[in-house]
Order: structure tokens, then C-alpha cells, then sequence
């Protein structure tokens, strides 16, 4: 809101506030003083709610702010990872290796079996 709608707002409220009081001092038997009354209230709710809507938004605003500074920084997924594999490379090289068969008799083999035994296994 500008500064002329505060002003505005400022000098209807003070406006509702005078009616709200004289409707409170008019005799009991006319019906309509209720209706009255409670519309003034209504609208002296509104009223109240303009004027003080700029401190409202900016407490909300400084919540939300302080808030979010307290949470917990954001998850960097690739540091996670790279995490994870280091964690893993270094489980993988202290625990026991299985071997499925053992390995080749390598001191009877001849040159020919060696080589033959190298190509097919790492190819070269």
C-alpha cells in the first residue's frame, strides 16, 4: 500500500471507530443496531489489517528467514557419491579376496601354456 491508502486507511478507521461508539449508545430496540455493530467490526477488522499489513509481511518474512538458516545445508549428491565409492574402495581392499577356482599351476606350465593361459584370460 502507499503511503496516501495508509492515510486513507488511518482516517476511515478513526471514522468506524466514532459510529462504532455511537452505535453502542443507541437504544436497545432498534433491530438494526447489531447488523450495525457487527459490520463496523468487520470492517474495523480490515481496517486494522491494512494499516498493520506491512509489519505483519515483514515478521512473516523474518520468521521464514531465521527459520531457514536453522535447516540443515542441502544434500550434495555428488560429493555423497564420490563419498560412498571411497568408502567402498577402501571396505574392498582389506576384506579377503574369494577366489572361485585357484589359480593355475604357473610353475609347471611351459612358455606356450603361459602365454596361451594370458591371452585368454587378460588378452594380451
Amino acid at each position: 500500500m502507499t503511503n496516501d491508502q495508509l492515510r486513507a486507511a488511518d482516517r476511515e478507521l478513526r471514522e468506524v471507530e466514532a459510529l462504532y461508539i455511537s452505535a453502542q449508545q443507541a437504544p436497545d430496540g432498534d433491530p438494526r443496531k447489531q447488523q450495525a455493530i457487527a459490520m463496523l467490526e468487520q470492517r474495523g477488522l480490515q481496517l486494522g489489517y491494512m494499516l498493520n499489513a506491512r509489519t505483519m509481511l515483514n515478521n512473516a518474512r523474518r520468521a521464514v528467514i531465521a527459520k531457514a538458516r536453522k535447516a540443515p545445508p542441502e544434500i550434495d549428491w555428488a560429493v555423497s557419491a564420490d563419498r560412498d565409492l571411497i568408502v567402498q574402495s577402501l571396505k574392498g581392499a582389506s576384506a579377503p579376496h574369494d577366489f572361485k577356482q585357484p589359480p593355475p599351476p604357473f610353475g609347471r606350465m611351459s612358455d606356450a601354456e603361459f602365454r596361451n593361459y594370458t591371452k585368454d584370460n587378460y588378452g594380451f
